[in-house]
C-alpha cells in the first residue's frame, strides 16, 4: 500500500478482491487511512458474519473504528513518552 500526501487529503492504494483500488479521502493526515481501513474490514467481518449491514451495523463500525484508533493513540503515546 502506498500513501501520497495530496494537498486537500490523502490518497492511498489497497488491494481488494483482487483488485487495486485507488483511494482518495478528503481528510488531512495519514492516521486517517488507518481508519477507513478499520472501518473496512469491520464493514467485511459484519457483511460476511450477517448476511449484510444495517444503519445500527454503520453506527457500531464507526464507533469501532474510533474507539481502535484511541486505544492506539493512548498505547503510542504511553510508548513514545
Amino acid at each position: 500500500m502506498s500513501i501520497i500526501d495530496a494537498g486537500d487529503g490523502v490518497e492511498f492504494t489497497v488491494l481488494a478482491r483482487g483488485k487495486r483500488e485507488r483511494v482518495s479521502l478528503r481528510l488531512l493526515g495519514r492516521h486517517n487511512v488507518l481508519n477507513v481501513l478499520a472501518a473496512v474490514a469491520v464493514g467485511a467481518w459484519a457483511t460476511r458474519r450477517l448476511g449484510g449491514l444495517t444503519g445500527d451495523s454503520y453506527g457500531a463500525i464507526a464507533e469501532v473504528a474510533e474507539v481502535v484508533m484511541l486505544l492506539l493513540i493512548v498505547v503510542l503515546n504511553a510508548w513514545f513518552s
